[in-house]
């Protein structure tokens, strides 16, 4: 199971405490939360009082949960409520839209790699020929 993010992790730990407490086997208890054996001993090991080591890993995201919000429901609305001719949202207009609303800027190649992250998928318009 990946989790998103560390806080995520956290409660996951201290679900896994409150079982080690309860008695469960360690191996019982990676099974239920998807976690490792390894993991589950680290946690017994440590103490069940211990507080996770878990720090958020990689760059700090640049949009903030409300800013991507807020981003969520102009992709939404398409690309010609916000003012481009046509109804095709491209990597370089999310950009745009991006650094105009937010003052954030992304390449516009890691746009699809960006939406594939929320969860949204990415299509490519269909060529035609002239």
């Amino acid at each position: 199971m990946r989790l998103k993010h560390w806080q995520e992790q956290e409660q996951v730990r201290r679900k896994g405490v409150a079982l080690l407490k309860a008695g469960v086997s360690p191996t019982e208890i990676a099974r239920r939360l998807d976690v490792s054996r390894v993991t589950v001993y680290n946690w017994q090991e440590r103490g069940v009082g211990a507080k996770a080591r878990i720090r958020p890993c990689g760059r700090k995201a640049k949009l903030t949960d409300n800013q991507r919000a807020r981003l969520e429901r102009i992709l939404e609305h398409g690309p010609v409520a916000y003012g481009f001719s046509t109804e095709v949202w491209t990597g370089e207009r999310i950009a745009r839209v991006v650094r105009e609303q937010f003052g954030v800027s992304y390449h516009p190649r890691f746009i699809p790699w960006l939406l594939r992250s929320w969860g949204w998928s990415w299509q490519k318009p269909v060529r035609q020929a002239r």
